[in-house]
């Protein structure tokens, strides 16, 4: 079995209620992290996290130094 790697997923639109901006997701694949991703969507809808026009989808390679991999900040 093929190892699984860390993929970043993020919206390239405009974020509304309800709706999921990113996804930190271990596959084995790009398409599958975007297949796991539109499995469990918010309102946004599948189709958001399978089409790369509308979502990217990053490998987060392990580097050599810490470093924070993700912050998500709501401030309001």
């Amino acid at each position: 079995m093929p190892e699984t790697k860390f993929y970043l997923l993020e919206r390239k639109d405009r974020v509304g209620w309800d709706e999921v901006c990113q996804y930190l997701i271990e596959a084995q694949s790009p398409a599958e992290a975007r297949k796991l991703a539109a499995e469990h969507p918010g309102d946004e809808g599948s189709a958001t996290w399978l089409t790369p026009e509308l979502a990217t989808c990053q490998q987060l390679k392990p580097g050599t130094k810490s470093r924070v991999a993700i912050r998500y900040l709501v401030n309001g």
